[in-house]
């Protein structure tokens, strides 16, 4: 099984791709170029490069394989491993490994790996759609100029400038106070304002005052009215003046003995606390009608499998022995795990959960992908 594509596809979004037991994919960012001998202009894009010292499976490439295909992530590592041992061993006999759209790799006369990068691949996905341009030699043609003589400006001084702004700022301000004083005119010619300025100007005079200067001056007062304030206490609560009262009726009744609760000898619950004797005056209350308990059902209706519609499948395998023996780990987790039978492509699919409704299957799931296996799915029957 070839996985050349599954690595190309890898190298758009990260920046190291590791294929176990061989070595590690590299792209560095590269920035816009200019050619100048073949005057050829090349978009950014990420450079190749090969690590033969990284062979430690991180599982990246392994669980992309299992997604886009119908293997599970063990049979995924076990596909990498054969395709390494198949290209070890044409390398060594002499032949390139290529690798579509990420290069070639070959043995050296050292017997060491050697990786070179196909140019024509750009996985820079802003450069997308960007290819490389031919930009032509710019011919520029050189005009002779003419020098031309400029005018002399006469210099003029400081201090006819000086005296032709204070000609503006004075002329600026007499135009402002133009509108200003037609408008106080207006308002002094209205009637209204007339009487209310010379109502304000008799109050600055002393003559508004003159009938109590001759009061003082005469020794007569005018008779002073006594107000009095009636002074209440803020801290003072005011009796209540009139009081309701509720009428209760208190009926006597005779004390009642204490009575007591023999144990049914037909089950096992123990005998009930005596009932302590009633006080010799009770207020006679009306009780409600009691309720009547609901019997619990004790029977506890279960589903058939074959009942069940929905699944979280947390694996598919070539052979039933290994999905056993995965039924037999899950079990040891705690899950109800059990084989519901081969898919499409002959695989035994192992459940790990099981449910007639959908909304229970599907939050159920991401506790068994958190928890127990990463790559679970749910499958309708």
């Amino acid at each position: 099984m070839k996985i050349d594509h599954y690595i190309s596809e890898l190298l758009f979004d990260h920046d190291c791709v590791i294929v176990t037991d061989l070595g590690g994919f590299i792209t560095n960012y590269k920035p816009a170029t200019i050619n100048p001998a073949l005057h050829v202009i090349s978009p950014p894009s990420k450079k190749l490069a090969f690590n033969a010292f990284l062979k430690n499976n991180d599982g990246l490439l392994a669980n992309h394989i299992a997604q886009r295909t119908y293997l599970n992530y063990a049979d995924a590592c076990d596909v990498i491993r054969d395709y390494v041992k198949e290209a070890s061993s044409g390398m060594k006999n002499g032949q390139k490994l290529k690798i579509d759209k990420v290069g070639v790799l070959y043995l050296d006369e050292e017997e060491r790996l050697q990786f070179l990068p196909d140019h024509h691949a750009n996985y820079l996905i802003e450069s997308f759609g960007m290819a490389p341009v031919h930009a032509p030699v710019i011919k520029r043609v050189i005009t002779e100029t003419k020098e031309v003589e400029l005018p002399v400006i006469r210099n003029i001084s400081s201090a006819d400038t000086k005296q032709k702004k204070e000609v503006r700022i004075f002329g600026w301000k007499v135009l402002e106070m133009i509108p200003a004083a037609a408008v106080l005119a207006i308002l002094m010619m209205t009637p209204p304002v007339l009487d209310e300025f010379n109502s304000n100007l008799s109050t600055m005079l002393p003559f508004s005052r003159m009938n109590e200067y001759l009061e003082t001056i005469k020794g007569t007062h005018p008779a002073k009215q006594q107000v009095v304030i009636p002074q209440i206490n803020p801290f003072e609560i005011p009796p209540h003046s009139v009081t309701h009262s509720l009428p209760v009726t208190i009926t006597p009744t005779p004390s009642a003995e204490a009575t007591t609760v023999e144990p049914n000898p037909s089950t096992t619950e123990t005998a009930a606390a005596p009932i302590p004797a009633a006080s010799p005056v009770t207020a006679a209350i009306s009780a409600p009608a009691a309720i009547p308990a609901v019997p619990e059902s004790t029977a506890v209706a279960t589903l058939n499998l074959d009942q069940r519609t929905y699944f979280v499948i947390g694996g598919c395998f070539r052979s039933e022995e290994n999905a056993n023996k995965f039924v037999a780990e899950m079990k040891g987790k705690g899950m109800e795990a059990t084989v519901i039978g081969q898919n499409n492509a002959g695989l035994y699919m192992v459940s790990l959960f099981s449910s007639s409704n959908y909304n229970q299957t599907t939050d159920k799931l991401p506790e068994i992908k958190t928890n127990v296996v990463e790559s679970a799915w749910v499958y309708k029957k």
